[in-house]
């Protein structure tokens, strides 16, 4: 029995490594063979970080769940989730403190910092949702182009995720960044984008600081001409501490396109992350957030925390396969929805996540994501 199911583990390694790093159909598996392949990665996952997270075994211990259920369908759907929250307060992980090679903290926008502990697995398949999700934003992705991040390079990232996030898209294309020591140099991303001698340029950075952007060419009277040479804009991050002064997605394209001078379908695509979840979602051309096949996406009634039919809101939560240094099983901190498989315009079946907004600290408190200390410690 116990040969069995080292077999197994070893097998789906291999097979999610290879659903992340190799295989081209991450977003158009769909009914059987994806909830086949799924429910492996996820069985193999679960295994895992129960066998090396003991915090994670006394939760779910704590919560009558047990490995028996990984046998069950629709297993995924029960499996005990770690509240965002838990993270800023405890340190959880399932690897040992000499194999992490990165300790990623939030923004703290709510003052405190969640620590998330990533081994150099974890961060290679992170790099590999990067690259996978990337193909739906960009157009002909195997094709050069020329990135310009309104964010700090690698070095000035440290552990702050959004920044690291932002400064690893080097590994993908020839990239610029344009905020060092926490300064936006703005002069220089203008005088960058009207290099005509650059063919398809991509801006990615915050919203507040790609309106930053527009505002200053706006008001210079500069139009860079981005669409004539097949530009695009990629927001990440939201609006985090400018909420105040955020503006509506549709606004906020209007104002965007006529500033960078835009063209086409789509030149603005959104992405998804959170410290707590190891893929990025990107969006389609049609501005879906499609769902890649190692991750199970759900709604959770704020209130009982069971899961939400197809296209209702609630609290965001995720099955994550990819991380092994941490159980990526987490009720976020947005709310938001989740259709379930179909056909998108785009060519992929997958599941689309539609994130709405934050959960206001009020809300928190009383949705159903609190933790025994005695659990989690």
């Amino acid at each position: 029995m116990t040969t069995h199911a080292k077999v197994t583990v070893i097998d789906s390694i291999r097979a999610i490594d290879d659903l992340i790093h190799q295989r081209d159909d991450a977003f158009t598996l769909a009914g059987a063979e994806l909830n086949e392949l799924r429910d492996e990665l996820m069985r193999a996952a679960v295994r895992h970080h129960w066998q090396h997270c003991a915090s994670y075994r006394r939760y779910a211990e704590a919560n009558e769940w047990s490995l028996s259920r990984l046998d069950l369908p629709g297993f995924i759907e029960s499996l005990p989730l770690i509240p965002a929250s838990v993270f800023k307060r405890h340190d959880v992980s399932s690897c040992a403190p000499e194999k992490v090679v990165q300790v990623c903290t939030s923004s703290g926008t709510r003052g405190t910092k969640s620590r998330i502990y990533r081994d150099g697995t974890t961060l290679e398949r992170f790099v590999g949702s990067i690259d996978q999700g990337s193909r739906l934003a960009l157009p002909n992705p195997d094709i050069e182009r020329q990135l310009f991040v309104l964010g700090p390079d690698t070095g000035e990232a440290g552990d702050l995720w959004f920044s690291y996030v932002l400064s690893i898209v080097d590994l993908l294309h020839p990239t610029r960044f344009f905020v060092t020591a926490g300064i936006f140099r703005i002069d220089e991303v203008i005088d960058a984008l009207l290099d005509e001698s650059v063919e398809r340029p991509v801006v990615i950075g915050p919203p507040v600081l790609v309106r930053d952007l527009a505002t200053a060419l706006r008001e210079r009277g500069i139009d860079p001409g981005l669409g004539a040479r097949n530009g695009l804009v990629i927001t990440a991050g939201g609006w985090k501490r400018a909420n105040a002064t955020a503006m509506s997605r549709r606004d906020f394209e209007e104002f965007v396109t006529a500033a960078f001078g835009l063209a086409g379908d789509a030149p603005i695509r959104d992405c998804y992350n959170a410290v707590e979840l190891n893929t990025v979602l990107f969006e389609c051309r049609f501005r879906a957030k499609h769902v890649p096949a190692w991750l199970h996406t759900s709604a959770r009634d704020p209130a009982t925390m069971r899961p939400l039919p197809p296209g209702e809101v609630g609290v965001l939560a995720f099955c994550d396969a990819s991380p092994t240094s941490y159980p990526g099983f987490v009720a976020t901190d947005d709310l938001g929805s989740v259709s379930r498989e179909g056909s998108c315009p785009c060519g992929n079946d997958s599941a689309v996540l539609t994130v709405v907004r934050r959960i206001a600290t009020a809300e928190t408190r009383g949705c159903a994501l609190r933790l025994d200390a005695e659990v989690i410690r």
